[in-house]
């Protein structure tokens, strides 16, 4: 039999191994390049045994058979340092992006569902719903909300908002990572689009006192809808965060050929132009952002731009775009951006 092990030289963290079980006991930190061992402390039999260093790994080798000569055995450590410096650092590579994906997804719907929960404590006391049954439950909060309906609407709209988010993080990992995931291209009024990922950002945008102004568009765009609605959401979420404060966000269309451009305009954070290139990268903020302490993971328009390469279209970011309107607030420079999304037209 063959066995074989590799270690982390980083961690010393095992990070494959057929060892038996009986063999795990063995020292593997005493052996040396080379070993035969006239009576293996586990069988009572011969075994040739080798250590191998890589780079980032440690490689530990058995052969226990007695048709294992010099040769064979060669052949066999040969194929299996092939394996840990060419193979393994992609597999494990893989394995860690996966990680890192689902710990994310992890972190968000945590962080979804503390919100969902306290706010509903906010409406009502844990410690109170808790003292009582089932009907003097529904009893209890039917009072609460007759006495403080405009309390109750703005929590039950933040439960609604991460709800939805919830849902969404749930879709776009299904999407983007399962192997059985599909899209589905349907057709979709782009004005009813937008109008639905809004409702989840009113309150928001009204606490950040941004005044929508949506144009009329009656085009139908080829999406679908799960993904496309995401992009909507994290080009809002983005907005309530970078948009200034007491400004406008500018949501317009324009039909060229084949394709509806949607154009998002906004006066918000400076973008500088060697950022252009950078802000739709996996773990990239622009540097006002990180200045106004607004950069978050950097998430949001990775996936964006992921999600509507899915949809068959293209994302643009123009800044600047009026310089005359350039201003800082609090010390942070504000510019007008315009994000511009270029999806399929349907054919009537």
């Amino acid at each position: 039999m063959f066995f074989y092990k590799i270690i982390s030289k980083e961690s010393k963290i095992v990070l494959t191994s057929n060892f038996p079980e009986d063999y795990d006991f063995i020292d593997t930190e005493t052996w040396k390049t080379f070993q035969q061992i006239v009576s293996c402390e586990i069988t009572g039999k011969k075994r040739k045994q080798l250590k191998v260093e890589l780079k980032n790994y440690d490689l530990y080798l058995i052969a226990t058979e007695k048709h294992f000569d010099n040769k064979k055995f060669k052949t066999y450590v040969e194929s299996c340092t092939y394996f840990a410096e060419q193979v393994f650092p992609k597999y494990l590579s893989s394995v860690e992006s996966e990680q890192k994906r689902f710990k994310r997804l992890r972190h968000n719907l945590i962080s979804f569902n503390t919100i969902i929960t306290n706010e509903f404590y906010q409406i009502v006391s844990q410690e109170l719903l808790t003292t009582k049954g089932g009907k003097y439950q529904i009893k209890l909060l039917s009072d609460i909300i007759s006495t403080d309906t405009t309390g109750v609407a703005n929590h039950l709209l933040k439960i609604f908002k991460a709800s939805t988010l919830m849902k969404a993080e749930i879709e776009v990992y299904d999407r983007l990572y399962s192997p059985k995931s599909s899209m589905d291209f349907i057709n979709h009024k782009i004005h009813k689009l937008i109008m639905i990922s809004l409702n989840t950002f009113w309150l928001d945008l009204i606490s950040s006192q941004i005044k929508v102004k949506l144009t009329e568009c009656h085009e139908c765009v080829i999406v679908d809808y799960t993904t496309i609605s995401v992009v909507f959401s994290h080009i809002f979420d983005n907005s309530i965060k970078y948009c200034a404060p007491n400004s406008e966000l500018s949501i317009d269309f324009e039909t060229r050929g084949r394709q509806v451009f949607v154009k998002f305009n906004m006066f918000s954070v400076k973008i500088k132009e060697e950022e252009l290139e950078k802000i739709t990268k996996e773990g990239y903020s622009g540097e006002w952002a990180r200045e106004k302490d607004l950069s978050g993971d950097g998430i949001g328009m990775f996936l964006a731009e992921k999600l509507i390469n899915l949809n068959n279209g293209e994302l643009v970011v123009e800044i600047n775009t009026e310089p005359g309107l350039n201003k800082k607030i609090n010390g942070i420079p504000y510019e007008k951006n315009q994000f511009i999304l270029k999806l399929i037209k349907a054919v009537s």
